[in-house]
Protein backbone atom coordinates (compact mmCIF):
# COMPACT_ATOMS: atom_id res chain seq x y z
CA UNK A 1 0.00 0.00 0.00
CA UNK A 2 2.93 2.49 1.22
CA UNK A 3 4.32 1.27 -2.33
CA UNK A 4 1.17 2.16 -4.12
CA UNK A 5 0.98 5.48 -2.66
CA UNK A 6 4.65 6.27 -3.11
CA UNK A 7 4.56 5.43 -6.95
CA UNK A 8 1.38 7.55 -7.39
CA UNK A 9 2.75 10.46 -5.54
CA UNK A 10 5.96 10.09 -7.81
CA UNK A 11 3.81 9.89 -10.95
CA UNK A 12 2.01 13.09 -10.22
CA UNK A 13 4.64 14.89 -9.36
CA UNK A 14 7.83 13.57 -11.68
CA UNK A 15 6.14 12.98 -14.67
CA UNK A 16 3.77 15.73 -17.34
CA UNK A 17 4.71 18.99 -17.84
CA UNK A 18 6.07 21.64 -15.66
CA UNK A 19 3.10 23.24 -15.98
CA UNK A 20 0.91 19.81 -14.32
CA UNK A 21 3.72 20.02 -11.53
CA UNK A 22 3.21 23.80 -10.95
CA UNK A 23 -0.50 23.58 -11.04
CA UNK A 24 -0.31 20.13 -8.54
CA UNK A 25 1.77 21.86 -6.38
CA UNK A 26 -0.32 25.02 -5.81
CA UNK A 27 -2.87 23.00 -4.96
CA UNK A 28 -1.11 20.65 -2.64
CA UNK A 29 0.41 23.60 -0.90
CA UNK A 30 -3.44 25.61 -0.91
CA UNK A 31 -5.49 23.14 0.16
CA UNK A 32 -2.86 21.98 3.28
CA UNK A 33 -3.57 25.40 5.02
CA UNK A 34 -6.84 26.34 4.53
CA UNK A 35 -7.37 22.43 5.84
CA UNK A 36 -5.53 23.01 9.18
CA UNK A 37 -7.33 26.84 9.84
CA UNK A 38 -10.85 24.78 9.12
CA UNK A 39 -10.11 22.40 11.50
CA UNK A 40 -8.66 25.08 14.23
CA UNK A 41 -11.73 27.23 13.03
CA UNK A 42 -14.33 24.28 13.73
CA UNK A 43 -12.86 23.57 17.14
CA UNK A 44 -13.10 27.14 18.43
CA UNK A 45 -16.46 27.91 17.01
CA UNK A 46 -17.72 24.13 19.02
CA UNK A 47 -15.94 25.37 21.93
CA UNK A 48 -18.06 29.19 21.70
CA UNK A 49 -21.14 27.33 21.27
CA UNK A 50 -20.85 25.04 24.10
CA UNK A 51 -20.16 27.82 26.48
CA UNK A 52 -23.29 29.87 24.70
CA UNK A 53 -25.18 26.96 25.67
CA UNK A 54 -24.31 26.80 28.96
CA UNK A 55 -24.50 30.19 29.80
CA UNK A 56 -27.63 30.67 28.18
CA UNK A 57 -29.06 27.40 30.38
CA UNK A 58 -27.68 28.89 33.98
CA UNK A 59 -29.64 31.92 32.62
CA UNK A 60 -32.70 30.31 32.12
CA UNK A 61 -32.00 28.33 35.13
CA UNK A 62 -31.75 31.48 37.17
CA UNK A 63 -34.46 33.35 35.83
CA UNK A 64 -36.86 30.05 36.31
CA UNK A 65 -35.91 30.05 40.22
CA UNK A 66 -36.45 33.54 40.70
CA UNK A 67 -39.89 33.12 38.98
CA UNK A 68 -40.43 30.76 41.71
CA UNK A 69 -39.36 32.97 44.55
CA UNK A 70 -41.19 35.49 43.55
CA UNK A 71 -44.42 33.83 43.52
CA UNK A 72 -43.75 31.75 46.95
CA UNK A 73 -43.10 35.48 47.64
CA UNK A 74 -46.20 36.27 46.72
CA UNK A 75 -48.53 33.38 48.34
CA UNK A 76 -46.43 33.81 51.87
CA UNK A 77 -47.16 37.82 51.78
CA UNK A 78 -51.12 37.09 50.77
CA UNK A 79 -51.29 34.64 53.64
CA UNK A 80 -49.87 36.96 56.55
CA UNK A 81 -51.90 39.84 54.90
CA UNK A 82 -54.88 37.11 55.45
CA UNK A 83 -54.10 36.05 58.58
CA UNK A 84 -53.95 40.07 59.39
CA UNK A 85 -57.11 40.51 58.37
CA UNK A 86 -58.59 37.33 59.93
CA UNK A 87 -57.04 38.94 63.23
CA UNK A 88 -57.83 42.63 62.64
CA UNK A 89 -62.03 41.36 61.76
CA UNK A 90 -62.28 39.12 64.86
CA UNK A 91 -60.85 41.69 67.20
CA UNK A 92 -63.52 43.95 65.71
CA UNK A 93 -66.44 41.53 66.22
CA UNK A 94 -65.14 41.06 69.43
CA UNK A 95 -64.04 37.76 69.17
CA UNK A 96 -60.61 36.65 70.09
CA UNK A 97 -60.18 33.21 70.24
CA UNK A 98 -61.38 31.96 73.55
CA UNK A 99 -64.80 30.40 73.77
CA UNK A 100 -67.56 32.67 74.22
CA UNK A 101 -69.24 32.37 78.02
CA UNK A 102 -72.33 34.35 79.33
CA UNK A 103 -69.03 35.90 81.54
CA UNK A 104 -67.06 37.14 78.21
CA UNK A 105 -69.92 38.19 76.99
CA UNK A 106 -71.56 40.76 80.01
CA UNK A 107 -73.97 38.23 80.62
CA UNK A 108 -73.23 37.77 84.14
CA UNK A 109 -74.91 40.43 85.25
CA UNK A 110 -78.12 39.57 84.00
CA UNK A 111 -77.99 36.31 84.64
CA UNK A 112 -77.72 37.55 88.74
Amino acid sequence: MKNRLKSVIRHLFHSGTIFTQLVTFTAVVSIVPILFISSLMLRKISHMITEELIASHNQLVAQYTTSLESKLNQYQYSLKQLSNNTIVLNTLQGRTGEKKTPTSWGMLSVLR
